[in-house]
């Protein structure tokens, strides 16, 4: 008796074999790079739809502070998208007032912003406490609750006792024409913006993020050359490797995109910045991850940047090990 296969898997393999990364970076030359690092670039920004995110006046509101041992923290919100206001945390060092800015970005599993700072009464497996480990360097740490997440967790979310809102949202983001990706690209880019307009120097401006975060802190070095320095922790796994296998909240997830590009082609449009790349030997999420950073580093090679791509591998599962903090200092301290 034949078994019939009645289930897509193969359907979705033969299309991701078929259709998959046309957009990936084949060039010989550091001028191929720079050709094609601005043409997909563009194709990614619209994929993300970002035309659907009106900017606005910030409208700055400081809700509250608290002092702690070296520094203060201090709760704001702005509304830097039409519709969109994102409450963060600020922590100040109180020595070396406007230092350098790092822009720290949760994923799941801490709270939205509180486990960066914490305070989050989830399971602490993940080591989530690096906006901590910034501010102890001395630098200012900006601290986002991302769209789904912490406060900004929908109604329908909490009654149903999940820890984010990211299906449900993106499910109506793709309908209407852009994802959530595209939401935490354009609202971490008006970010940006307000720090620049506070006075902060972003000669040294530093994105850092942790599995969800971590992909998110890729894509805004990727797209938004202002971020100088990116540290990716736990997400450098390819899309394609991870089918049907992980990454499957909606977060993970942008129309089209799989088409065109893949996790080391984001890596590679952070060139000539810093890019420090951070995993667990035994994190289960790790497939395709060696082969893509070896992808990553041969663009940085092409364009003689071999310094400023720091891979660093931890011993154990899928957490933040903070390898990459002090070359992440020494970095801010020497360029």
């Amino acid at each position: 008796m034949n078994f019939l296969d009645y289930k897509a898997e193969s359907f979705l393999k033969n299309r991701i074999e078929n259709d998959y990364r046309k957009d990936a970076f084949s060039g010989e030359t550091a001028g191929d790079f720079t050709t094609w690092k601005k043409r997909v670039s563009e194709k990614i920004r619209g994929l993300l739809g970002l035309e659907a995110f009106i900017k606005k006046e910030f409208c700055p509101v400081v809700s509250s502070g608290k002092d702690f041992d070296g520094y203060i923290r201090k709760k704001c919100s702005i509304e830097g998208i039409e519709n969109l206001r994102m409450p963060f945390y600020i922590l100040e060092p109180k020595e070396g007032g406007n230092s350098v800015p790092v822009i720290a970005l949760h994923g799941h599993g801490c709270e939205g912003k509180e486990g960066l700072c914490g305070d989050s009464a989830r399971d602490e497996r993940y080591n989530y406490s690096y906006a901590l480990d910034f501010v102890k360097k001395g630098c200012t740490v900006f601290v986002p609750d991302l769209l789904g997440f912490g406060e900004r967790l929908e109604e329908i979310s909490k009654t149903r006792g999940e820890g984010s809102s990211c299906n449900h949202l993106n499910n109506a983001l793709t309908s209407l024409g852009t994802s959530l990706q595209g939401a935490n690209f354009a609202e971490i880019s008006r970010f940006i913006d307000y720090i620049e307009e506070s006075g902060y120097d972003l000669t040294h401006l530093t994105a850092v993020g942790f599995s969800g975060g971590g992909l998110g802190a890729l894509f805004a070095a990727a797209l938004d050359e202002r971020v100088k320095i990116c540290y990716v922790s736990g997400y450098y796994h390819s899309f394609k490797d991870t089918l049907l296998k992980n990454n499957l909240c909606g977060c993970n997830f942008v129309p089209g995109l799989w088409e065109r590009v893949d996790i080391a082609d984001f890596g590679a449009m952070v060139c000539p910045r810093r890019l420090i790349i951070e995993y667990g030997a035994a994190d289960s999420l790790n497939f395709g991850c060696e082969k893509a950073i070896e992808e990553t580093k041969r663009v940085y090679e092409l364009c003689g940047r071999s310094d400023r791509l720091k891979v660093l591998k931890g011993r154990g599962g899928h957490k933040f090990y903070g390898l990459g903090i002090d070359e992440v200092y020494n970095s801010m301290k020497t360029e």
